[in-house]
């Protein structure tokens, strides 16, 4: 069978619109056993969305759809403010990475925060 590795949810704004229950409650309707949930640049609706894998039999795919800065990129203009404050820019090139174990998932908090702080730093 078929399985979405990447979906956003509601939390990457913009991108994704459904809370990860009802993505997660449509996989069930159409007998996934497993689903995957990339968040864009951070893993905002991992929890949520693992604990409703859980309760449906699915199994859960946690990842993150990552903006990367590459080393010595010097943005020609300064990155617009979405809303929140948060700088971006949409010409940074984007890697999807997936956990699948709690050492994983660790790794992951380490590449976002990572990634965040030197979004900072070129912005």
């Amino acid at each position: 069978m078929f399985t979405h590795l990447q979906s956003f949810s509601g939390y990457s704004f913009q991108y994704g619109a459904s809370h990860p229950g009802e993505l997660v409650a449509q996989a069930a309707e159409f007998g996934m056993t497993r689903l995957g949930l990339t968040d864009r640049d951070g893993l905002y609706g991992a929890v949520r969305f693992a604990k409703a894998c859980l309760k449906a039999g699915i199994a859960p795919i946690i990842g993150v759809d990552l903006a990367v800065v590459p080393a010595g990129w010097q943005p020609e203009r300064l990155p617009t403010a979405a809303r929140g404050g948060q700088l971006r820019d949409p010409r940074l090139p984007r890697a999807t990475m997936w956990a699948t174990s709690r050492s994983g998932w660790g790794r992951l908090c380490e590449l976002i925060t990572a990634a965040h702080a030197t979004s900072r730093d070129a912005a």
